[in-house]
């Protein structure tokens, strides 16, 4: 039935061209039939593809969808799916199907004879690029099907085996690329299953490979004891939680996650030379519970083959690490384990994390450790605790003294509660300590609790008097910080994501512990032993196992005076630097100049949206209005909330005159939710009759965790990240709106990277992008503008001196090529509290 060839390689052939005309068959399908059934363009392009269409017959019959209902259902596999798609076909006007049509007939298909799987993944990923949202899916990475596919016919060519099972089979892209093995898949999405049956078809392997519509939790079947799979493959959806009834066993717990529940079913269900092979979350090799229970369960049974760990950002709208569990029944005795680190063989590609999958698989023909690979031991991996986070298995020996030597866990003032935990009432009030108290500098490194203002407690917190150490658990660092204090002084109050720790004076000095602490080599460990995805942790027994490098005590006298002396040394050459190439500024000039510029955007604001309450007026007052009237529908706005709005930039306005003429005082931070203050921003700064903004975009899923879901709170003063907001919104206005006719768009969205501990606010705009020779030095020098700007040159740097007292610095990235070319990146130190989220017991 396809025209498709045997594929022979795809390296010199250029889709570009193909794909970008097909593209435009879901153009002109946008606008005559809702966003979410726009995939019905790949049935049709597919029939259109396989012959099914003739456009000559179809111009000619007189009933167009009578036609194209026989001409579907003239194949079998185009029958089983003409039910699912027949709804939208008959809703789509017929000059919009002949235009699809016509723009298929106009492609030269023969320069792709046989490359149809390949342009139909291209443009698959395109389209849930595009519109993945609307279906909470996102596609598997080609390179990582293509990996795991082929690691899994490497498994199986070497045996009998040929009886693939993929629950939760998406799209059926691990489904073996060859029609030597039967594959049965089944996926619940009626949207994802057709769009997999469709892609089966450019597989040319529809009659030993088969995709249901059905649900993998309630209908997997497991086969009897002589027809049992060889291989279950698959990749559970995230997050997703499995009744364990469903195994069909006793289990331990009532529920289960889909990865875990994949793990174990597919044990029951392979025979006993099968493997099940398990795409999931990286938190499964760490997190506690009866997940901890299963890896110990496979490792001491010698069930566990290999880990394959990918790290975060590979998979398409999340930033969650992944990796590939696979396991045999084959393994016997004290075999080890494979442990395989593709980090080196992840490529950064504009905004994407490319796979080099052919790379990766070379290195499962290896059979010594390297760099990429480890093989460890059960009883390296018990010494671990069971915990199967791949880095910690490539960790450098170092030769040194745990910190569990060195210290020593301090312990709490005595209460009659257990766990020496007092309990306190609402108006209970103390000094305590939270990990954002805590220092983060290797020579300013003590902490005064008198300076700390007393705050209501906790009910159930722990008391301390006397010097301590204090190590963070989770962020990623430990922000060592002492405090020095005699017992009898006044007590403090420490959060339950701290270590409290007593240091054994005689064997190691405090400011050279702090150095080794900030050390390259005691980080690497800290990486190593923490765990998580938007929340990095380390737990007390592997802070303990830090080993630290321990000369004499005169030595590490020598070593911190040598320490202190380059970071004195290194601080004078960067001051040097700045001087040399920002010059100085006189203040004053600066300051009034700041003023000036950020009283213009409030006024420009209030002008236009008092211009707008007039019109509002003018054009509804006949129909009768209230203060609950809808007044901006893009910005879900009424017209009491949008006379709000103007009262507070009136406010903002009173207090930005208050802090010009008092410029002693400063302004005061506060602990606000980053995409509240967005949104608040873009009803005070609206400006319709230039631009619209789009609703704030929010990454949810780099925002989940395996504690909980992470809101996006930041530590700045309000109306300082208003001037922040207005400045770059304006320079948006003076420099990118150039043409009159053409409508603009601001678009603000919110990430979370794992890795720095940041929040990321990224504001952009379809304007005139910046000029090459305009560059960010450029930007944030007072009175530097580009050449066809109407500002004053001052916004870009009232931007950085206004971010940089909350520890706040942001990017301008600028792409000729991208849609939206002009890009602010801002980066917020997370300012979350962490102890709703985490119970590490002390």
């Amino acid at each position: 039935m396809a025209r498709s060839k045997e594929n022979k390689g795809s390296e010199d052939i250029d889709f570009k061209i193909i794909v970008n005309q097909l593209w435009h068959g879901f153009n002109i399908l946008r606008g005559a039939i809702p966003s979410q059934d726009l995939h019905v363009f790949f049935y049709l392009f597919s029939a259109y593809e396989d012959g099914l269409i003739d456009l000559e017959e179809f111009n000619q019959v007189s009933n167009p969808y009578g036609y194209l209902k026989g001409a579907l259902k003239s194949e079998p596999e185009y029958d089983e799916l003409y039910d699912h798609y027949s709804d939208i076909i008959n809703s789509i006007p017929f000059h919009i199907i002949v235009n699809i049509f016509r723009n298929l007939e106009n492609i030269d298909w023969d320069n792709f004879t046989g490359y149809f799987l390949e342009i139909f993944d291209i443009l698959l990923n395109k389209y849930f690029s595009n519109e993945g949202n609307i279906y909470n899916v996102s596609l598997l990475p080609s390179e990582l099907s293509e990996f795991t596919n082929k690691l899994a016919v490497s498994f199986m060519s070497n045996s009998k085996m040929n009886f693939v099972f993929n629950p939760f089979a998406g799209f059926g892209t691990l489904a073996p690329k060859t029609s030597n093995y039967h594959y049965e898949g089944i996926e619940a999405n009626s949207v994802i299953w057709a769009l997999g049956k469709l892609r089966l078809l450019r597989t040319n392997h529809i009659e030993s490979h088969s995709l249901k519509l059905e649900d993998s939790i309630k209908n997997w079947r497991v086969p009897n004891k002589k027809d049992l799979y060889n291989l279950v493959i698959s990749r559970p959806p995230y997050g997703k939680k499995v009744e364990s009834i469903f195994l069909g066993r006793k289990s331990i717990s009532k529920k289960m996650t889909a990865e875990q529940y994949v793990i174990e079913k597919g044990l029951d269900s392979i025979d006993r030379d099968g493997l099940v092979m398990c795409i999931a979350s990286e938190g499964i090799l760490f997190r506690r519970g009866s997940e901890a229970n299963l890896r110990e369960y496979l490792v001491e049974n010698n069930l566990l083959h290999t880990v394959v760990y990918f790290p975060g950002g590979i998979l398409q709208n999340t930033g969650i690490a992944q990796c590939l569990l696979i396991l045999s029944k084959k393994r016997k005795g004290e075999g080890n384990i494979r442990m395989v680190d593709a980090t080196n063989f992840v490529k950064a590609n504009k905004n994407q994390k490319i796979l080099d999958y052919e790379g990766l698989f070379e290195i499962f023909k290896e059979n010594t450790s390297n760099t990429s690979l480890r093989f460890v031991s059960k009883e390296e991996i018990r010494r671990n605790d069971y915990i199967l986070r791949v880095q910690r298995y490539f960790l450098d020996e170092v030769e040194g003294v745990k910190l569990s030597e060195l210290t020593e866990c301090k312990a709490a003032v005595k209460s009659n509660t257990r766990n020496n935990k007092e309990s306190f009432s609402k108006d209970k009030k103390g000094v305590f300590l939270r990990i954002r108290d805590l220092k983060n500098d290797p020579f300013d490194y003590q902490l005064d609790p008198s300076k700390i203002d007393k705050v209501g407690l906790p009910k159930y917190v722990k008391k301390y008097q006397g010097s301590a150490l204090l190590l963070a658990k989770i962020g990623g660092i430990l922000k060592p910080t002492y405090i020095d204090l005699d017992s009898d002084e006044e007590s403090y109050f420490v959060s339950n994501d701290i270590i409290v720790l007593d240091v054994i004076k005689d064997r190691i000095r405090i400011e050279f512990l702090i150095n080794e602490l900030h050390s390259d080599y005691v980080l690497e460990q800290i990486k190593a032993f923490s765990s998580g995805t938007a929340f990095s942790s380390i737990s007390i027994n592997d802070i303990l196992n830090i080993k630290i490098v321990l000369p004499g005590l005169r030595e590490q006298d020598a070593k911190v005076q040598g320490a202190k002396t380059s970071y004195l040394q290194s601080i004078s050459r960067e001051i040097k630097l700045k001087e040399e190439l920002l010059g100085v500024k006189k203040e004053s000039d600066r300051s009034i100049k700041s003023f000036l510029h950020t009283m213009r955007q409030y006024l420009n604001a209030l002008k236009t949206n008092v211009g707008g309450t007039s019109l509002f007026i003018e054009k509804n007052g006949s129909q009768g209005i209230s203060l609950e009237t809808l007044y901006s529908k893009n910005l879900n706005q009424t017209l009491g909330e949008h006379f709000t709005s103007l009262e507070e930039t009136i406010v903002s306005m009173a207090k930005l005159l208050d802090s010009f003429e008092n410029k002693g005082s400063s302004s005061r931070s506060e602990i606000l939710k980053l995409s509240s203050l967005v949104k608040e921003a873009q009803k005070r700064f609206k400006n319709p009759n230039r631009f619209k903004f789009e609703e704030v975009y929010i990454d949810h899923d780099a925002f989940a965790s395996d504690f909980g879901y992470l809101d996006q709170f930041i530590e700045i003063n309000k109306e300082d990240f208003f001037k922040v907001f207005s400045n770059i919104i304006c320079n948006a206005v003076d420099h990118g709106f150039t043409d009159k006719d053409k409508k603009y768009s601001i678009r603000s969205s919110i990430f979370n990277n794992k890795e720095k501990n940041e929040f990321i606010l990224e504001i952009s705009n379809n304007g005139q992008p910046m000029p090459k020779e305009f560059t960010y030095m450029d930007l944030i020098t007072r009175g530097e503008k580009s050449t066809t700007s109407r500002g004053t040159g001052t916004g870009g740097s009232d931007i950085k001196d206004i971010l940089s007292n909350y520890d706040v610095y942001f990017e301008l990235i600028t792409d000729d090529e991208d849609e939206y070319p002009v890009k602010y990146v801002l980066h917020f130190p997370v300012r979350s509290s962490f102890e709703e989220f985490l119970k590490i017991d002390n």
